[in-house]
């Protein structure tokens, strides 16, 4: 019924807007350090924080103990079934 624009004046648009798209500069490139990405602490009440840094922005996840045993969790499962850790090496 209503043809405000034409499937010419469409692909047109959408060709312009691929033409045009920059994917963002990165913030800071990843430096070798991983401390730099990421801070863990412990607030007041005794509760654990995992802070996740990326240039001028932060997130920071903050977890009781059952909180902590989780995330544990959740990141070993992750890993290779014949993962060790480097403290069980030889």
């Amino acid at each position: 019924m209503f043809d405000l624009f034409s499937r010419k004046e469409a692909e047109k648009v959408a060709k312009e807007i691929v033409e045009d798209f920059k994917f963002p500069e990165p913030v800071r490139e990843k430096t070798s350090d991983e401390q730099d990405w990421y801070r863990v602490g412990y607030t007041n009440d005794g509760r654990t924080t995992l802070t996740l840094l990326n240039g001028p922005a932060s997130m920071t996840l903050t977890m009781n103990e059952d909180g902590v045993k989780r995330l544990i969790k959740m990141l070993e499962s992750t890993l290779p079934q014949d993962y060790v850790p480097p403290s069980k090496r030889e």
